[in-house]
């Protein structure tokens, strides 16, 4: 039976019950008006989210930075207070066991939003630190879930306002003239703690769309009800997980399970974010396995732009990538169609494709029919094709 979040009440009075599916085992609202509506709703004034399914862990002691740069890909240690970090989590292998972000609030107290859908995975690797690190650090940190109802005052739920109008109607928000010009000043990946509708929350320069300004609350679940509520009046539209993915995938940012891990065991480093990773760390979990991934693979993600035009046929997860002369060398991971246009994320050959070269889709066989037809159920890189669809390799990752 799926979950509900803090916020489902709040779904189910603007969607009417409609919309609503399973999403990392909770219900949650694909979309409210339209994906399209919300989707540019982010990317021409602001839209608020609900992310309070995702899970923040608290890590406090003399020994957190320590024990979070043992267990963590990127360098902890370039972390100063108010500052956030993305990184990953490895397992022993090298595999990412999930992406996530890191937030510093001081030397003994460091905060991490992962992926719901991860949650369990991340604490389920926490639990077993002291055998990981035995040998290497002796004290372990308190490490508290803030989503349960044990960390009582302290606890934290995730909740993105983002889009161009963002940075005002937080700051209409926030009362207090210091609190106001502090946030205000916020640079990229920074955040700091101010007092909204008689709550502290933490707000974020952070966020999972793109855009050039953007933030995430962690707040209290006490007040993120009335915190919702409050965003939505001075402005911003309510946005369901359409959208979200619709904006992700325009900016070309990965999706766990998707553009990384997954199926395809996708590194950090095809992924495009071997910059997360700090391979001149002397050591940390999984640190060998990732030197090697590093160095030896055949495939990455690309950001392609395909025809999108009416009556053209959206491309979907598995359709094959080929070069102008038809030769598939990859296949699709995620699209999206935005105006007359579809956004595709690819696994690819590496060096097949280069921003601005021209490529061609192949629709593989959905059933039986397709394939009597003559089509192909799975494209084989290497393999020459006629191509349904033509685009253009753009560039990795798109700034709003």
């Amino acid at each position: 039976m799926p979950l509900k979040t803090k916020l489902y009440g709040k779904h189910i009075a603007l969607t009417g019950g409609r919309n609503m599916a399973d999403f990392a085992g909770y219900m949650m609202p694909l979309w409210y008006s339209s994906i399209k509506a919300e989707h540019e709703a982010v990317r021409n004034s602001a839209g608020i989210f609900d992310c309070t399914h995702m899970g923040v862990l608290d890590f406090t002691g003399p020994t957190a930075a320590e024990f979070l740069n043992l267990l963590t890909a990127n360098n902890i240690n370039n972390l100063s207070d108010g500052q956030a970090q993305y990184s990953f989590m490895p397992d022993t292998e090298g595999r990412a066991i999930d992406d996530l972000i890191v937030y510093r609030e001081s030397s003994e107290r460091f905060l991490m939003v992962v992926n719901a859908a991860n949650d369990t995975n991340v604490q389920a690797h926490l639990a077993k630190a002291a055998d990981l690190l035995a040998g290497r650090l002796d004290t372990l940190p308190t490490v508290r879930d803030l989503r349960a109802d044990v960390s009582g005052s302290d606890r934290c739920l995730v909740m993105p306002v983002q889009g161009v109008d963002s940075q005002k109607i937080i700051a209409g928000l926030i009362s207090d003239a210091e609190q106001k010009a502090k946030f205000q000043s916020l640079g990229s990946f920074e955040f700091c703690k101010i007092d909204i509708l008689g709550g502290s929350v933490y707000v974020c320069s952070t966020g999972y769309t793109g855009s050039k300004v953007g933030y995430e609350f962690l707040v209290h679940p006490d007040i993120c009800g009335d915190l919702w509520d409050a965003v939505i009046a001075a402005g911003a539209v309510p946005c369901g997980l359409g959208s979200r993915d619709s904006l992700r995938i325009e900016a070309g940012l990965p999706l766990y399970g998707h553009e990384l891990e997954g199926e395809h065991a996708i590194s950090p480093f095809q992924a495009g974010y071997g910059w997360a990773v700090d391979l001149n760390k002397e050591w940390f979990v999984g640190c060998e396995g990732f030197r090697k991934r590093a160095e030896n693979f055949e495939m990455k993600i690309y950001r392609l732009e395909l025809d999108g035009s009416r009556g053209v046929r959206p491309v979907r997860e598995n359709d094959g990538i080929l070069t102008e002369d038809g030769i598939c060398v990859g296949a699709i991971l995620s699209s999206v169609k935005i105006e007359d246009k579809q956004i595709a994320l690819a696994l690819a050959q590496v060096g097949a494709l280069k921003a601005g070269d021209v490529v061609g889709g192949y629709y593989v066989a959905r059933n039986d029919r397709h394939i009597k037809q003559g089509r192909v159920a799975k494209c084989i890189v290497g393999d020459k094709y006629e191509p349904d669809l033509s685009g253009v390799t753009t560039k990795r990752f798109m700034k709003y």
